[in-house]
């Protein structure tokens, strides 16, 4: 038994030394440009190390972009432009309600009415 045990595990041992043997390697050097006087067909696969996700606190659709491959960016720099209309519009609704309650006040809403009448109560002698 221990015999048979003792056959198995080097039997192991040897075809994982084998396979490791036998991996193909890569070496990778720096690439410039130029005539490929030695080449090999081949094929490549990168995978990123991490996946980073690009939030924005206000969505829309994107305009213009500077994102390329590869490229290294720093705090402040210009990553993408979102389409203002939505944002404009939003303002421009905001800015008509405030000039709608302006112009409501200065016509005579109640709210006005209540104001004068609190002042003349506070200005005439308590009985």
């Amino acid at each position: 038994m221990k015999k048979l045990l003792l056959i198995v595990v080097v039997l192991a041992v040897g075809a994982t030394a084998l396979v490791l043997n036998n991996r193909a390697t890569v070496t990778v050097r720096p690439a410039w440009k130029g005539k490929a006087v030695q080449s090999v067909p081949g094929s490549v696969t990168v995978l990123a190390e991490y996946n980073m996700s690009l939030k924005s606190a206000v969505g829309g659709r994107v305009v213009a972009s500077e994102l390329d491959s590869g490229a290294a960016f720093s705090e402040g720099d210009f990553l993408v432009q979102i389409d203002p209309s939505d944002l404009e519009l939003e303002i421009e609704r905001i800015q008509t309600e405030y000039d709608a309650a302006k112009s409501k006040i200065e016509v005579g809403s109640s709210i006005e009415l209540e104001l004068v009448t609190a002042k003349e109560n506070l200005a005439s002698p308590n009985d």
